[in-house]
């Protein structure tokens, strides 16, 4: 009965864009990330911006119940909050943003992303991914420059030049 839940819950979010590749860790990953409650409520949960009262309605509670517990969510990374003419929207993060994104920003350091995180590394080498297996070409290379913008001209060419005028890169460059 526990992992009906979860398997709703992965059901859904397979319907988003990236939807949820399937693999012997895709339930160890969902379950170190979502807790059976939460699994319950964003089962269901549109993926559209949609306000909190639309929200209390659609989950049969009241607005007070609610919000409180979409802020933590929100907090966690399982949901997405904005504002819109003073009421709170929020909207379910797929899998994809809250597995590669959410769970893991630098400046967070949270139990449920040091638990979640090997779980996710399996599904990630062994099925999330997948779909991207016979892909002929890889990502464009990113070169990092530590740099004011005067210098980043000649940073440039002489990246340029390094890679023979040939290999497309993306250069990324900081403002300190």
């Amino acid at each position: 009965m526990k992992d009906n839940i979860y398997k709703e819950l992965i059901r859904w979010l397979d319907q988003s864009w990236f939807g949820m590749p399937d693999s012997k860790y895709l339930m160890a990953a969902v379950k170190a990330v979502y807790t059976e409650d939460e699994a319950r409520l964003l089962t269901g949960f549109p993926y559209r911006g949609s306000d909190i009262d639309e929200l209390a309605k659609l989950k049969q509670t009241t607005v007070d119940d609610l919000l409180p517990i979409l802020d933590t969510l929100a907090q966690k990374g399982l949901v997405w909050k904005s504002i819109k003419k003073g009421k709170p929207r929020f909207s379910l993060n797929d899998g994809f943003f809250v597995f590669m994104r959410s769970l893991f920003w630098p400046a967070k350091k949270s139990k449920t992303a040091k638990a979640s995180a090997h779980p996710i590394n399996q599904y990630f080498y062994n099925g999330f991914m997948e779909k991207f297996s016979r892909a002929s070409s890889k990502g464009l290379p990113t070169i990092p420059i530590h740099l004011s913008p005067i210098f980043f001209k000649v940073s440039y060419l002489n990246v340029f030049a390094l890679c023979g005028g040939k290999i497309p890169f993306i250069i990324i460059f900081f403002y300190l």
